[in-house]
């Protein structure tokens, strides 16, 4: 597998830059391992609004690389002393299957809210008649489709965003097609720790998280939802 990547970038870290200095010089396996790597880090940097444990991924990857690029070129005898990368190159790449981050991003939708102009409250009006919002979001979320799906309801302030995520939430169809549900609230700048402790507590109700750590709480959910479904 050849390393065929951008340059440098803020998404992709050094991936780019280090490719070219590590290609002529790496064996095949190690080659392989690198351009695996390379590539989903490519893939998840085109995802539009990715799951946080993508974004711990890419992070990591990102660090990764710029402390492989570093030693390179910082240290005259690298090409000797590049195991202990591998290492982390191949954990980083089992990481990525555990998670199963290959479905990260496979369907992004944009729902535009319905809402009377004349009501200052800003409610959603024809809710649940046939063909509106929650209708129209159930079917998509119940088309038999078994590939991650991110529904995004966006509008001004005050025109019922969050009126409509509740009553989609409250749906006894979702409930009944859904093993697992949860429901957590964000800000811009987003406690992870505290957004998924919440979430295994809700997915997981009988086992309170004990983790602390967010690799510890990802593991966890990781272990939980395997062959679950979920609506967040």
């Amino acid at each position: 597998m050849d390393l065929l990547l951008p340059p440098i970038s803020a998404s992709l870290g050094a991936m780019g830059s280090l490719a070219h200095k590590l290609d002529a010089l790496l064996d095949t396996e190690h080659k392989d391992e690198m351009g695996k790597l390379g590539t989903r880090l490519l893939e998840l940097s085109k995802a539009r609004d990715p799951p946080v444990t993508a974004r711990i991924w890419m992070k990591d990857v990102r660090e990764l690389s710029y402390d492989m690029e570093n030693f390179v070129d910082t240290e005259e005898d690298w090409i000797h002393n590049m195991s202990p990368f591998m290492g982390r190159v191949k954990e980083a790449n089992a990481r990525y299957e555990r998670y199963r981050l290959e479905s990260v991003p496979s369907h992004t939708y944009v729902f535009p809210i319905i809402h009377h102009r004349g009501r200052k409250t800003g409610l959603v009006v024809g809710l649940h008649d046939k063909g509106g919002p929650v209708d129209r979001l159930c079917q998509l979320l119940t088309d038999g489709d078994e590939q991650l799906k991110v529904l995004s309801i966006v509008g001004v302030g005050g025109i019922g965003k969050t009126t409509l995520a509740k009553q989609l939430w409250r749906e006894h169809k979702l409930r009944d097609y859904f093993h697992c549900r949860a429901f957590v609230r964000t800000a811009k700048k987003p406690d992870m720790r505290r957004i998924l402790r919440s979430i295994l507590a809700q997915v997981r109700p009988h086992q309170p998280p004990d983790a602390s750590e967010v690799d510890d709480l990802i593991h966890d959910l990781t272990e939980h939802l395997q062959d679950k479904s979920i609506l967040l």
